[in-house]
């Protein structure tokens, strides 16, 4: 069992130490690394998410958190790709068009779909709308 309060203390407090120790804790309990990503760094940030509906959390705070969801997310990639049962849920193509200079939201989008098991491509910030609809042939997005 993953103590999501555990998590959502390491998020919340923007502890990037604290986020990888835990996930390397649970592993090294043998802990799936499904059921750490799920019941721990998604409930966390379900939390968290919450708590900004709730307007308790500033979109920096959400931002920061999500980064540090993603400094866990790295651990536990290589091991979901390796788990016969946890596959991709699709693909998603994603980036900001040419004059918007204001990123954060997709990288809150990007953090969160990896999150929830889908695979991200980000094209980056300030893209012309050229070549997007090739990398989504080509990703079959």
């Amino acid at each position: 069992m993953v103590d999501v309060s555990a998590f959502y203390k390491a998020l919340r407090d923007m502890n990037t130490n604290e986020t990888q120790a835990l996930v390397q804790d649970y592993l090294q309990k043998d802990i799936p690394a499904s059921q750490v990503l799920n019941g721990g760094l998604i409930g966390a940030m379900n939390i968290i998410g919450k708590e900004f509906k709730a307007k308790e959390l500033w979109v920096p705070d959400v931002l920061l958190a999500a980064r540090n969801m993603h400094s866990g997310i790295t651990l536990l990639t290589p091991l979901l790709q390796q788990d016969r049962y946890f596959s991709s849920k699709g693909t998603f193509v994603i980036g900001t068009v040419f004059g918007d200079t204001h990123e954060i939201g997709k990288n809150i989008v990007a953090i969160l779909l990896e999150g929830s098991g889908f695979t991200v491509i980000d094209l980056g910030a300030r893209r012309q709308c050229i070549g997007g609809d090739v990398c989504c042939r080509r990703e079959k997005a």
